[in-house]
């Protein structure tokens, strides 16, 4: 069977308008689909919220309330509404690091001078002596984190002044770790019991006799590192956190030489930063590591494998920064990224469902030839793309993997080694790729191609459509 292709710019075939698809971005890991796959919203200073340290996120009452150093943010989808002190909102402190929406319909707002309780129906905050009845330290004391555990019970991390316990129902008031300013976070495991790190060593409540006992310590994990963020996974590991040491992970119960390091090295399924601040289980089972400096590392659980999100001038959609305070999952499963100073950032898996493909100078085989594309076309599970300078490539829906195509020996051509306006199939899957210099037949199954290079008088500026034609002689 003979095949005869017409070249010309009326013949219209399947029609794509070129498209810039970004430029190179900042150093980066090999590609990963996931971590492609999530596109961030921002909303900074310029959008309407108050300040851009993001300490601490919560949602209560169908809003986002987002701890900032100038204030309380709530934000409604559309616009932010500030809460300061002084006026009518009542804060003692416009310094918010800590929020708690409680099991009772509650929601408790802790600031650098204290503990704010919100009145819902006026929209203000009182001080938590208002609920208590009583003048207590919590009521000046700097909170720094906030945790609700099974019992309803409050649980109040201070900066020097130790831990408390207020009791949901009587608001009697326990303490622990007096004037202990190494205190840094806390969390509940699946039975609901409470775990809390210091800069030292990691602890575990034991509600029957009201005392915190040493699970863990530095020496024990052989790092010098400071202890930092605690987290629980499905599984019942906990993960801790470190100042500049990574993560470790362990089972309670199994032996220390169990105990699995994750650190920042020079193979991509590794941290991106050392310096760990957050951790979130997200409602699939990965693992969020938030970083001082290197952005988010994403560890999936089924493949033992990490994604790295990170800060890239030329992709709008990526971090506003690389330097993570917080990290918070809301009822629809759309993640909260709270920054240094950038504000906060939103990812809604459900929202954006595109995967960007784009060079990439320090992948260049296994990225885009070039930003400018001219054609796309489909055969089977690959998608074939023509490109305006690069040639060829090929994406592979299985895999998620792009690869460029009649780039170099033996394959690469003189005709479409640069620019692929037109791509059509015959009925032997074989591929016509057609520019104003001629035509390459090019066979995907057995790699290999046969060239047609147009007639001078031929010639035309442009191509943008070819049309198979079948000779059945």
């Amino acid at each position: 069977m003979k095949y005869r292709i017409k070249l010309g710019p009326f013949f219209l075939w399947i029609f794509a308008t070129a498209v810039a698809w970004g430029q190179k971005p900042g150093s980066t890991p090999p590609p990963d689909a996931f971590a492609d796959a999530i596109l961030l919203e921002h909303y900074s200073q310029e959008k309407g919220i108050s300040q851009g340290t993001g300490y601490d996120i919560a949602q209560y009452d169908d809003f986002l309330w987002f701890a900032t150093q100038d204030g309380l943010n709530r934000f409604d989808g559309y616009a932010f509404t500030v809460f300061r002190p002084g006026g009518n909102d009542g804060l003692n402190n416009s310094i918010v690091q800590a929020l708690l929406a409680d099991s009772r319909g509650r929601f408790w707002a802790g600031t650098g001078g204290g503990l704010n309780l919100y009145d819902k129906e006026n929209e203000r905050f009182d001080r938590f002596s208002t609920l208590s009845g009583f003048e207590h330290t919590l009521d000046s004391v700097s909170i720094e984190k906030l945790l609700e555990d099974k019992q309803g019970n409050v649980w109040v991390m201070t900066d020097e002044k130790g831990l408390f316990c207020v009791n949901g129902t009587t608001h009697k008031i326990d303490r622990y770790f007096p004037d202990d300013n190494s205190l840094y976070g806390f969390c509940l495991d699946s039975s609901g019991t409470l775990w809390l790190s210091t800069y030292h060593a990691i602890y575990r409540y034991d509600a029957a006799v009201k005392t915190f006992r040493e699970m863990i310590n530095q020496n024990q994990l052989a790092t010098q590192s400071l202890l930092g963020s605690l987290l629980f996974d499905g599984h019942g590991n906990v993960w801790i956190g470190t100042r500049e040491d990574g993560v470790f992970v362990l089972k309670p119960g199994a032996a220390l030489h169990n105990i699995i390091h994750y650190h920042q090295n020079t193979t991509g399924n590794s941290l991106s930063s050392n310096e760990i601040t957050a951790l979130l289980r997200d409602r699939s089972g990965r693992i969020w590591i938030g970083s001082r400096t290197g952005g988010i590392s994403i560890y999936n659980p089924e493949k033992h494998s990490f994604s790295h999100l990170r800060h890239s001038p030329a992709n709008a959609y990526s971090l506003a920064e690389n330097s993570i305070w917080s990290l918070f999952e809301d009822r629809h499963g759309i993640v909260w990224i709270g920054f240094s100073s950038h504000g906060i950032d939103k990812y809604d898996p459900n929202r954006f469902s595109f995967q960007l493909i784009q060079r990439d100078n320090d992948h260049p085989h296994s990225s885009l030839p070039d930003n400018m594309i001219f054609r796309l076309f489909g055969q089977d599970d690959t998608v074939f793309i023509g490109t305006g300078t690069g040639g060829l490539a090929q994406y592979s829906l299985k895999t998620k993997q792009v690869t460029p195509v009649l780039s170099k020996a033996p394959l690469a051509d003189p005709i479409v080694s640069n620019e692929v306006r037109v791509i059509v199939a015959d009925r032997d899957k074989k591929l016509w790729l057609a520019n104003s210099r001629g035509l390459v037949h090019f066979d995907p199954a057995r790699q290999t191609v046969n060239t047609y290079k147009t007639d001078g008088k031929r010639q035309q500026l442009y191509v943008y459509a070819a049309h198979l034609v079948t000779d059945s002689a």
